[in-house]
């Protein structure tokens, strides 16, 4: 009796009730919209990182890894090559040598990440030729593989001759020419704008060693606690993009924030609107209680109207929000990272990334500020005295 008597009421007044959803069907869809945008964005990095640079694992020498940014990798060689082979043996892994150094063509010249690599044991882990766009990745022994935005910014095609400069091991000036073999988008743009691959026996000789420094390996190591032999350490992907996920934390909370006020926005709407509702059947609620309706179900009448908005509310808001977030997870949201400024392997796209837990607990607490909204018009209505109500006093 009385859910129905809470349902009919909440459509008496419908432009009145119409504007209370608005407030929650808008604080619901921008929390959704968020959390898919933040999901979406975070999803997509890691993937990125994980499946052009880090694979499941990455191997360094010890100490490197504590001051990557500020350290030069080739500081940190590992010597003992057929050591670590041993160790990894049964495991997926490209062993690399990554150095940093320019690139010239002409008059022009660039700031180049070079990567040496034993081009089998790069295809293993990563899926290299699947994104190359003109030309082979390594069919020839000395090919040189470079991305796919360095080689627009300097007007370069399979077959150009470019020159490359680098410090060598003993820190000596290096440079040589070489012919580019092939052109490759990896799909993370800040590879594409500054790497060359380079068979890594050439890469040996061009800066003066015998060592490497860079592992990635696909899946668990098996004997990780024997790197230690070789002064050398793992670390695992969600290592590598601790800074990533961070950054994704932070603007995940900060779209919390947003969605929480709207969503408190939304309920003093529904306390205002409840408010004025009781004084305006003050009347009405005399009646009831001089018929003998309790205090507590006047309470409860009150309360299962404020439980009926913000369930359809929060319905609504979760139904659009949801379909909205579904559409841009599968064609994805343009945008022009490069002209951003943005240092973050972002695509031409941002694709939304929908979580039901989460879908789940943002209609759930739609609903619960709807109910704690109407509470306090619902405790006022219980104050009247019958008679000064019935009598409009």
């Amino acid at each position: 009796m009385i859910v129905k008597m809470a349902y009919r009421n909440v459509f008496r007044h419908k432009i009145r009730t119409g504007l209370t959803l608005v407030t929650i069907i808008f604080g619901i869809l921008i929390a959704i919209l968020g959390a898919g945008l933040n999901d979406g964005l975070k999803k997509q990095l890691i993937d990125t990182y994980v499946k052009t640079d880090i694979a499941t694992n990455k191997i360094y020498l010890k100490g490197f890894y504590e001051d990557k940014d500020n350290n030069n990798p080739l500081d940190f060689m590992i010597k003992d090559e057929k050591k670590l082979d041993k160790i990894l043996k049964g495991s997926i892994y490209t062993k690399r040598i990554k150095f940093s150094g320019k690139i010239i063509k002409d008059d022009l010249d660039m700031p180049a990440m070079f990567l040496g690599v034993y081009p089998n044991e790069e295809k293993k882990v990563f899926k290299r030729e699947k994104y190359m766009l003109k030309g082979n990745f390594f069919k020839n022994k000395n090919g040189v593989v470079i991305g796919s935005e360095l080689a627009n910014n300097l007007k370069l095609k399979v077959g150009d001759g470019i020159t490359i400069t680098a410090r060598t091991v003993e820190n000596s000036l290096n440079a040589d020419d070489l012919i580019i073999s092939g052109i490759i988008k990896t799909g993370n743009p800040l590879l594409d704008s500054r790497l060359i691959f380079l068979n890594i026996d050439y890469v040996k000789k061009f800066i003066i060693t015998n060592g490497i420094n860079d592992i990635a390996v696909l899946g668990d190591i098996a004997n990780k606690d024997k790197l230690k032999d070789i002064n050398c350490e793992a670390v695992n992907w969600k290592d590598e993009v601790k800074d990533v996920i961070l950054i994704t934390q932070i603007r995940g909370k900060a779209f919390n924030i947003v969605s929480f006020i709207l969503l408190a926005m939304a309920g003093i709407t529904i306390a205002n609107t409840m408010v004025m509702v009781t004084m305006e059947r003050k009347q009405e609620i005399g009646i009831m209680m001089a018929n003998g309706m309790s205090k507590s179900k006047i309470l409860k009448l009150f309360i299962f109207e404020g439980a009926f908005v913000g369930v359809i509310g929060s319905f609504l808001g979760v139904f659009i929000g949801s379909l909205v977030t579904i559409h841009y997870q599968k064609v994805g949201i343009p945008i022009n990272a490069g002209d951003s400024g943005i240092d973050l392997p972002l695509s031409d796209k941002i694709f939304m990334q929908l979580e039901f837990s989460k879908v789940i607990g943002y209609f759930i607490l739609g609903f619960v500020i709807s109910v704690v909204a109407a509470f306090y018009p619902a405790y006022k209505a219980t104050k009247f005295n019958p008679v000064e109500a019935v009598n409009g006093n």
